[in-house]
């Protein structure tokens, strides 16, 4: 696991106690990977919490989800 992908799995968890999106807003990530086997630690409602938060934060997030359509969609990123 690189840096980022700790970063991103230690605000995952901190979201669930109100605290995570204070790391989130300063990580400035254009792509989060959220395939991992840390994804469902905070079940079906941290997958959801994730993928809401991304959207708000005009974040690609890709690699899980809620369904496999979800899970297997493909991020694109600008040029």
């Amino acid at each position: 696991m690189n840096v980022g992908m700790t970063v991103l799995a230690v605000a995952s968890v901190l979201v669930l106690f109100g605290l995570g999106q204070r790391v989130l807003d300063k990580m400035h990530a254009d792509i989060w990977s959220i395939g991992n086997n840390h994804t469902m630690d905070a079940g079906a409602a941290g997958v959801i919490n994730t993928h809401r938060i991304a959207k708000e934060q005009k974040v690609q997030a890709f690699g899980g989800g809620i369904d496999l359509n979800e899970a297997s969609a493909p991020a694109y990123l600008p040029e």
